[in-house]
């Protein structure tokens, strides 16, 4: 691109509109690569040819038994080139075939549900007719309404952390509640779809693509779909911690990082109740994925039973999705990819990626004290989250924020240190967000380790029940329980504060027993979750707050506006006489910095330019040098070294176990 020009980006997000960037910006967008782009009908060949001896093994020895195939793949939220091409695949094989078929589950995790509307989209009418025609069911697995389950119990996980996380974790104790998926230092119990126990053959299909997480072979692959795609809420929770999700190996382009070992070790133990006892499968689940540069046009196909070895395509595609950035940049655009926008953290995880690799040895962003922005354009489309705010869990959390965000406001006016409408030095205000920031984050601490917390407030009372006159024992105990509940209490929100709140009462009111009594009573009847839904999504956002000064979002989605209207401004005390839905820019006091520009109000060119105008008015000078513009999650290196430049293992077909790539 020249630098004397000004760089004009087509929007994935809004594509009906351009932008036009400063001159000089980098733009962060991966180098169109020859696509090999297989043919159609060879790609079917290659796959149906390589699935035909593995799912008629039995046959070719005499029987002549049902084969039943029970095919595992992604949401509307992911790319759908290996769906459709296994399904393409599995169709013809049934043709020729007669004593096989197959159905499907769609794994959501704790997406919501598709509409029928949903899934014709994205597999297409005459897709459904042919599956249709085939007697093929299609069900859909999310936390939020499971199918029929059958439950398992897994041994509780080696140690996974470092010494230093590990500490800082909380320990392997029992549960007080019993939900029906508890008791982690005996096991963890979970619940799988029933279905599985019915069929010959597990395939899971999807497309390989860089996760925030899954640091070795990225989404797509068999663990992440039976862990997580279609595994109940509980291993969601526990695959999800704060340690987990936070840790600093935990990103891309990390093999051996916790989240991997975690999706490993269930797995691992999953598989070995499935290929027990009464269930019919011959072998264990096989993975297709693919490499797509465009869509129903693999360049790359991988068959296996092994995910590990899914990372051949991994490093393919992280070769090709590293950029280099020149020179840290105070200002970043994020183009949200549509299927992606979802909601507001959803949208975010281009943003995210960044954050993840900007550290002293990789610096992506400029020093403080410059000013940093970000400016995210997502269209935040999916009602069924909240009218485009976020899922449950992610709401839960950000309304924990707000919770926080208005203390802080009404404390500093209380306080003085914001009079009448008069705003915040940027001082006062960093102070401020840091100390609201920190209350979140010790309170997401807090739901990613409620069991624990509250069985050891649980033992703490049985204790001081049991100790009777012994008054040493009995004052070293109650010293540990109110210091417990009173630091809990401070960032806690929601149930949480309930329990904790009425636990307090109860102690100081009716005394040990009554408070033991309540505190189980009141955390059967909820059945906390742990961060599970949105937690992951809260710490996203987490990070970029703290990375950056502002966020900007620019959508045409009123109820977003709304709510970060809401977000920044206590009801009452806001200085903010717009309509709703308007843009924010210069709102004050803006605790969060976390802004949204109305697109309805705006064009997209004229939202970049109300978000530099306020940056530029903090960073002095400005160059378009200092912006980087980037519209899918991407590896970003100062210097790209030769390891990233050689990485990718030479695309021939190859044989790794039960594995085969084709190119």
């Amino acid at each position: 691109m020249d630098p004397g020009k000004a760089p004009q980006i087509q929007l994935k997000s809004y594509p009906k509109s351009k932008l036009e960037l400063p001159i000089g910006a980098q733009t962060l967008i991966p180098k169109e690569a020859p696509a090999k782009a297989i043919p159609r009908e060879l790609s079917l060949t290659k796959l149906r040819n390589h699935l035909l001896p593995l799912l008629t093994e039995d046959q070719a020895n005499g029987t002549q038994s049902a084969i039943r195939v029970l095919l595992l793949l992604p949401d509307k939220t992911r790319k759908q080139t290996a769906a459709r091409l296994l399904i393409d695949a599995m169709i013809e094989l049934c043709q020729s075939v007669q004593t096989l078929s197959f159905d499907i589950i769609f794994g959501l995790g704790t997406h919501p549900l598709m509409s029928a509307g949903d899934i014709t989209t994205m597999l297409g009418p005459q897709r459904l007719e042919r599956l249709a025609g085939l007697g093929t069911t299609l069900q859909q697995q999310t936390t939020l309404k499971p199918l029929a389950q059958r439950h398992i119990t897994i041994p509780p996980p080696p140690k996974i952390l470092d010494e230093t996380a590990a500490n800082a974790a909380p320990k392997q104790t029992t549960t007080c509640q019993d939900n029906g998926e508890s008791g982690r230092s005996e096991g963890t119990r979970v619940g799988l779809p029933a279905a599985l126990w019915q069929y010959d053959y597990i395939i899971s299909g999807g497309d390989t693509d860089l996760h925030p997480y899954e640091g070795r072979a990225g989404s797509g692959g068999i663990n992440k779909m039976l862990v997580v795609g279609i595994g109940c809420l509980n291993c969601v929770r526990i695959t999800h911690t704060m340690e987990v999700l936070s840790h600093a190996l935990t990103r891309p382009g990390e093999a051996n990082n916790h989240f991997v070992k975690l999706l490993d070790y269930f797995t691992k133990e999953i598989l070995a109740q499935l290929r027990g006892g009464s269930s019919r499968l011959k072998a264990n689940p096989i993975g297709v994925s693919v490499l797509a540069r465009k869509t129903d046009q693999p360049d790359y196909i991988w068959v296996g039973d092994q995910d590990k070895n899914r990372s051949v395509l991994t490093m393919q595609l992280e070769e090709e999705r590293t950029v280099a950035l020149n020179q840290p940049v105070s200002f970043v655009i994020i183009d949200t990819e549509r299927r992606k926008a979802t909601d507001i953290l959803a949208g975010a995880r281009s943003l995210h990626f960044l954050c993840s690799f900007d550290d002293p040895s990789n610096q992506l962003l400029r020093s403080r004290p410059a000013c940093r922005s970000a400016l995210m354009f997502n269209a935040c489309h999916e009602a069924k989250n909240s009218n485009g705010i976020g899922n449950a869990g992610t709401l839960l959390h950000l309304n924990a924020l707000r919770s926080f965000v208005h203390e802080s406001i009404t404390e500093a006016r209380d306080s003085g240190l914001i009079e009448g409408n008069n705003g915040l030095s940027d001082n006062k205000r960093r102070n401020i967000k840091e100390a609201v920031l920190a209350r979140w984050k010790n309170y997401l601490q807090l739901v990613s380790n409620e069991d624990d917390f509250f069985a050891r407030v649980e033992s703490l009372l049985i204790g001081i029940i049991s100790a009777n006159n012994n008054i040493q024992d009995k004052a070293q105990l109650l010293d540990e329980l109110v210091r417990s509940l009173d630091d809990s209490f401070a960032h806690s929100f929601g149930n949480h504060r309930h329990v904790i709140t009425g636990t307090r009462h109860h102690f100081a009111h009716s005394g040990a027993r009554d408070a033991l009594l309540f505190l189980q009573q009141s955390t059967n009847a909820i059945g906390f979750k742990g961060l599970g839904e949105g937690g992951q999504r809260a710490l996203r956002l987490l990070v970029i707050l703290q990375k950056f000064d502002t966020l900007y979002i620019a959508t045409d989605n009123q109820h977003v506006l709304q709510f970060l209207a809401e977000l920044n401004h206590p009801p009452g005390i806001s200085n903010i006489d717009q309509p709703p839905g308007r843009s924010l820019i210069g709102a004050e006091p803006n605790i969060l910095g976390l802004t949204g520009i109305s697109l309805n109000d705006h064009s997209p060119q004229a939202a970049l330019q109300l978000a530099l105008d306020q940056h530029q008015d903090q960073t002095i000078p400005f160059n378009g040098s200092e912006l980087a513009f980037i519209q899918e999650p991407v590896i970003i290196k100062r210097e790209p070294s030769q390891e990233f430049k050689t990485a990718a293992t030479p695309l021939t077909t190859i044989a790794l176990d039960a594995t085969r790539m084709y190119s």
